[in-house]
């Protein structure tokens, strides 16, 4: 697939590990931190996606993220 990502596939085969994505986020985190509309408190408008833990969503959705939450575990799932 062109211009496809393939983020994943980087992962499974090393030739991209945790670390680096992680480092990637930090940036990015940072550089939005620093601008205009986080300075002034504006809430976002999209939201987190929040579903009970279910075994077939890791099939569904690899790479979500799982979160403790009160009621057991959580996935959140912002794309898929």
């Amino acid at each position: 697939m062109r211009g496809g990502d393939n983020t994943l596939a980087a992962l499974a085969t090393g030739e991209l590990t945790l670390g680096e994505l992680q480092r990637c986020a930090i940036n990015i985190l940072d550089f939005m931190m620093q601008t205009q509309v986080f300075k002034r408190g504006e809430m976002p408008r999209a939201g987190i996606i929040r579903l009970a833990a279910d075994p077939a969503c890791d099939e569904a959705c690899p790479g979500a993220i799982k979160l403790p939450s009160s009621r057991g575990c959580a996935t959140t799932r912002s794309w898929c």
